[in-house]
């Protein structure tokens, strides 16, 4: 089973394509985007990130007019990848084919440091 499910800020504004050769009433559009997934901290204490490229067919339009740059979510899909050579350097691109992208809460509140209001905390 190929399965992936990850969250990470959008590092890019979504683009809209058309499929080519696309089936009468099949998918005619998608939507992809790339993610930056925080990686943990090196040993001197420098943030990483891995990036993912997803492409999304499902409610593709939306995806494109609601989300931004910098946008939180979480892609959950199958991931895919391809290698690649450019100026005599190779390497390997991951991507994902995501069956569903969901928007994760806005940027906490200043005033709210953990951005719970506090008569919503559970505990």
């Amino acid at each position: 089973m190929n399965s992936i499910q990850i969250s990470g800020r959008l590092v890019k504004e979504p683009e809209l394509h058309p499929v080519k050769d696309a089936p009468a009433g099949k998918w005619v559009r998608f939507a992809t985007a790339s993610v930056a997934v925080d990686a943990g901290a090196d040993k001197d204490g420098s943030r990483k990130a891995y990036f993912f490229d997803i492409a999304f067919r499902v409610y593709s339009e939306r995806f494109v007019a609601l989300l931004t740059k910098g946008a939180n979510v979480i892609a959950i899909g199958s991931l895919s990848y391809r290698d690649w050579e450019k100026d005599g350097k190779k390497g390997r691109s991951y991507g994902i084919n995501a069956d569903r992208v969901e928007v994760i809460l806005p940027p906490k509140p200043a005033d709210e440091p953990d951005g719970i209001p506090a008569d919503d905390r559970p505990f």
